[in-house]
């Protein structure tokens, strides 16, 4: 797995969350921060893109990271169906080396998944 987390958001658990996990509350309240603190944003621990083509559906200028290539691969195929292009970066939080900086870093259910405490102070380290 990648740079040093234990996760198992693959295989099967991708499938699922591209088939079941949409929309929600936190869409709003999410696209609410991008606005108030502008773009380019980052949606870190993006999964299967549930905030990320809400976003991009809006015309946001905002790319996708995760740790988890699979579900990437399941936001990708479905930004690919609504005609949507995406940024997409397989990489941890901790160690992220991305080719631009952002106003706005969101993360929703994501942080310190599958890592370690350690780990999660590195994030607030990273450079992006």
């Amino acid at each position: 797995m990648g740079q040093g987390v234990n996760t198992w958001h693959y295989g099967l658990v991708a499938l699922w969350w591209a088939g079941f996990k949409v929309g929600g509350d936190d869409v709003g309240f999410s696209r609410d921060a991008i606005e108030r603190c502008g773009e380019p944003a980052l949606d870190a621990g993006c999964g299967t893109g549930r905030l990320l083509l809400a976003f991009l559906r809006s015309g946001m200028d905002v790319d996708g990271s995760d740790v988890s290539g699979d579900m990437l691969a399941w936001c990708a195929t479905k930004a690919e169906a609504e005609g949507l292009s995406a940024n997409l970066y397989t990489q941890a939080m901790h160690g992220l080396e991305l080719p631009r900086r952002y106003r706005t870093i969101i993360v929703c259910g994501a942080f310190g998944l599958g890592g370690t405490r350690a780990l999660d102070l590195e994030i607030g380290r990273a450079h992006v």
